[in-house]
Formats: C-alpha cells, structure tokens, sequence
C-alpha cells in the first residue's frame, strides 16, 4: 500500500484484561480527556498478541494483536481507552497507533513470513486517515507481513461503501479478508458474498446458536471460508469447535494474549486465502456472455425492459435484502415502471452501486454512484445485479451491435458471475471518483 494514505483502515481486536478497581484511583471524566490526549500524543499503548491455533497441525499460525493503554491508569481496559479516545474524536487516530505498534512489534521479531496477522478493520478507522508519522512502519508492514484484514457486523452496517472498498484495496495488496461479529439478522448480512472473506471468524460463545451457525456454514458452502472459532477457553469449547469445522481456534485453553516468542518453527501451511479476481475494464456483457449467461437476441427495447422486470420483482420481496449494483442505460427514463422497481431495491438494499448519466446526484450513505459520460464504454448497456448469501441474480440488456431498433439480453443466477459483475462495477466507480 504504497500511497499517501494506505488503502486499508485496520483496528484491532479489543481484548485484555479489564482494570481491576484497585488498579487505578477514581478519576473524573476531565481527568480521563487529559490523559487519552496524552496517550494519543505520546502514542503510549501496550499491544499483546493471542496466537491463532492450527487445531490439525498443533502449530501457531498467526496472531490477533490486543491493545491496552497503560498499565496503573484508569484507561488501561481497552473499553475504558477507546471510549474516552472515541468522546475526543480521536478514535480512529488511537487505531492508527495501535496497529503501528502492533506491526512494529511482529517486523521487529523476524518471524516466519507464513505467519499471519489479523488486524480488525472498525468503523472508526473505515473513515480515518493515517497520521504521517505512522506511514513509513504501515508501508513496511504491508510490503513485509502476513496480514488478514477484519471486518465486524458495525462496521458493514455503518459504512458498507468504505467496508467494500477497505477490501478491494486489501485484496489488491495480497491480504487475506476475515469477518467477525456479523448477527444472522443483521442489515450487514447481505454484504457477505460481496466481501467473499477467506475466514469467518465466531465466538465460542455463539456456536450454541442454530441461526448464528447456519448463517456462517451456510455462507461457506457457497463462498468456501476457513472457521475461526474465538474465545476457545475450555477443553469442552475446544472439542465443540472442532466437531462443527473450526480448524483455527484462540482462546485461553490454547495460549493466553501475551509477548510474541522469541522464534517459532517453519509452518506446515500457513491460513489459506482465496485468489478473487479483480475487477477489470471488462464490461457486464462481456462477463456475463465469458460465463456462459443465457442470452436473447432480437429483443425491442420494450421486451428487454420487460424481461428486467420479471427478473427484478423477486429481489424486492426477498426476506433476505440484497446488495444491488445498477447500470443505467442513457434513455432508462422511457421507463417509468423500471424506474420504479430500481427505487424500491435501493430502498431495500445495504449497498448499491449505481452507474448512469447523472447517477452522481443519488449517492448517499448505502449508494455508491458515478456519471457516465458519452463515449463511456458502459454507455449502451444496462445492467442489475442483486446479491445475497442465499441467490444471485445477473441481466444485462445492451443493444444489438449494428441495430438501432434491437436490444439483446444475457441472464445468470450463477453467484460467481455476480460477484465478478459487482467488482467491475466497483472499479468502475472508483476509477470515475478518481477521474474527477
């Protein structure tokens, strides 16, 4: 990540060991804004690593760094200090330090380059640039390490663009993606075949929970994901883990958070990761077509417009909302109906990404858009994807080369292709927000 300001905002997991009441007197909240500002000024923070357990291997595999502030204070818990950080405004600038520190600390150990390092990715610092101070030891880090960038359920619902995005550009940089903390429930649920992670990581806590699980495990067998099982503190948890697919455990039974060794043996295999093509300059058609859509020619611009319609009624009653991408043709006005049915999905979805003439003037918290402009490759076509966990749905209607009056349709439920034609559609975006 080798640019003013690094693609990827990383936290970490906020663990450690709670202050005692004897640990530090009682201080006022004054008191408290006073030293988080010393804390963030000094870059004062204690960092501990939880090894990651290869159940199979027995082996180490990587680590999930923990932050506290300093020991005797009354900001040592990490709830205590990301919370006066957070009533500062400076939480996000607290993130930054923390994950140098941590990057400090494992390039300074020279460890074997297989092992990982899972760095949690929060809302905080989704929407928080690097201090310059910070950037020489984060591009270090990013040319020298192992790194699994994580994502939670808060941060997917708060900033899906930025969470999409923080992954596109961590994939790009040869890191792997985790998730963790994402409710069966949850509004970020739908973002999940978007983000395609490589590891999906659950509490033990949680594995007694039916919904919870089916929502991991069912994710992974359409979107193969390794399990990472957390909070592993009892043999009893551990065999539970094992038993439902968590090959990479942590937790107290195991190891507790602490230093990192002073060397450690050559491993087996290192935490695997996923190859996720990149968006390209290909069009949808011209994926859609590459994977085998079905396609109809000899269409009237009124017969493409209806079959979209057909098509889009279902992902507007899925219990399931889904993250919908929308390329726009220049006259999509000629159809008032169509029209229509789009607002309804992007009243529904988490995230849409939008590409039309005049699309710009739609962006917003959930909708990602861009103008485009005559001469566009994209102009004269137009496009819906909607994805979930559970269906994918892929049209493209564009017109028929040579003909003036006739439009020609491609159609897929194959989730692959989706993903593919929402990641073309991202990098389009980018590439026009960077244009301007």
């Amino acid at each position: 990540m080798h640019q003013a300001r690094p693609a990827t905002d990383i936290l970490w997991e906020r663990g450690g060991r709670p202050a005692t009441a004897s640990s530090a007197p009682p201080r006022t909240p004054a008191d408290e804004i006073q030293l988080i500002t010393e804390i963030i000024d000094t870059r004062s923070v204690q960092v501990t690593f939880q090894p990651v357990r290869d159940v199979p291997s027995g082996q180490t595999a990587g680590f999930t760094a923990r932050v506290n502030g300093p020991r005797g204070t009354a900001l040592h818990a990490p709830d205590r200090l990301f919370s006066a950080a957070r009533a500062i405004g400076r939480a996000g600038e607290l993130d930054w330090i923390c994950r140098a520190e941590a990057f400090r600390k494992l390039m300074d150990q020279r460890l074997p380059r297989a092992v990982s390092l899972f760095v949690h990715l929060s809302a905080d610092s989704l929407v928080t640039e690097c201090p310059d101070d910070l950037l020489p030891v984060v591009w270090e880090a990013a040319a020298r390490l192992r790194i699994f960038a994580e994502l939670d359920g808060a941060a997917l619902e708060r900033y899906p663009w930025q969470a999409v995005e923080a992954v596109r550009a961590a994939r790009a940089d040869g890191w792997g993606v985790a998730l963790s903390g994402v409710d069966p429930t949850a509004k970020a649920q739908p973002l999940l075949p978007a983000l395609e992670p490589d590891v999906i990581a659950v509490d033990a806590s949680r594995l007694h929970a039916a919904a919870a699980l089916g929502a991991v495990l069912g994710h992974g067998e359409s979107y193969p994901a390794t399990l990472l099982v957390s909070g592993v503190d009892d043999g009893s948890a551990h065999r539970r883990a094992r038993d439902l697919g968590g090959v990479y455990q942590q937790g107290a039974f195991h190891a507790p958070a602490g230093a990192l060794p002073a060397a450690m043996p050559l491993l087996a295999a290192p935490i695997p990761t996923r190859r996720v093509p990149a968006g390209g300059p290909a069009t949808p058609w011209e994926l859609a077509v590459q994977a085998g859509a079905y396609t109809t020619p000899e269409l009237t611009r009124a017969e493409a417009d209806d079959l979209v319609l057909t098509l889009l009624g279902p992902s507007l009653t899925a219990e399931v909302p889904r993250v919908s991408g929308l390329l726009l043709a220049t006259d999509h006005t000629r159809a008032p109906r169509l029209g229509e049915l789009y607002r309804g999905l992007v009243d529904r979805s988490p995230l849409v990404l939008l590409l039309g003439p005049d699309a710009a003037r739609h962006a917003g918290r959930q909708v990602r858009a861009a103008d485009l402009t005559a001469g566009h490759p994209l102009v004269g076509q137009s496009c819906l994807v909607a994805f979930s966990p559970s269906r994918a749905l892929v049209a493209v209607t564009r017109r028929a080369p040579g003909r003036r009056d006739r439009w020609e349709a491609a159609v897929s439920e194959n989730p692959d292709l989706a993903g593919r034609v929402l990641r073309a559609l991202m990098h389009t975006i980018s590439a026009l927000e960077d244009d301007r």
